[in-house]
């Protein structure tokens, strides 16, 4: 069962355990909207979103987000983690508190690290999502990142069929 918990700090958005974030503001049918979230620029594959307070829009990452609302404040020298390594699944259950050396070595984030950093070496066809126009034909997944602004991860996850395509405005598979 999906609970639901205010945040602390900003009680105007509550999280769920499911890992969504609802401003309690604005409502459609009498219905507390989700907010909008976004790719992180910086955090490749992280999702956050914007919270706005006092006049300003603050960029939150969800994980954090719903962290907090279970458990309060994140205390000085810890950060988040995902249980599974994967950094959208932002289930209350899925996060835990650690060192930033912990979470780096963290036997799931590694392993799918090394699952991008093992296709590499790979030809990457780049398309548009809409149409499926040819962008480029990439010689390695790291000139594939460059072309599309999109994370080694996401782009191996596609091009093995493991992530649904419209994460991206684009779409990737093996060129061989």
């Amino acid at each position: 069962m999906e609970l639901f918990k205010n945040h602390y700090k900003y009680p105007k958005y509550k999280g769920s355990t499911e890992g969504r974030v609802f401003n309690t503001n604005f409502f459609k049918k009498g219905i507390e909207c989700e907010v909008s979230y976004f790719q992180h620029a910086q955090l490749a594959d992280y999702v956050g979103f914007g919270l706005y307070c006092d006049g300003k829009t603050k960029n939150y990452s969800v994980h954090r987000f719903i962290w907090e609302c279970f458990n309060g404040p994140i205390p000085d020298g810890l950060e988040v983690d995902h249980i599974d390594g994967d950094p959208k699944n932002n289930k209350l259950e899925n996060l835990r508190l650690g060192t930033h050396k912990a979470n780096c070595n963290n036997p799931n984030t590694i392993r799918k690290k090394k699952e991008s950093q093992g296709c590499n070496k790979k030809p990457v066809i780049v398309r548009e999502w809409l149409g499926g126009k040819i962008v480029k034909i990439c010689k390695t997944v790291k000139e594939a990142v460059e072309v599309s602004g999109v994370s080694a991860l996401t782009i191996a996850r596609h091009c093995n069929a493991q992530r649904e395509p419209r994460s991206t405005p684009y779409s990737f598979s093996w060129a061989n």
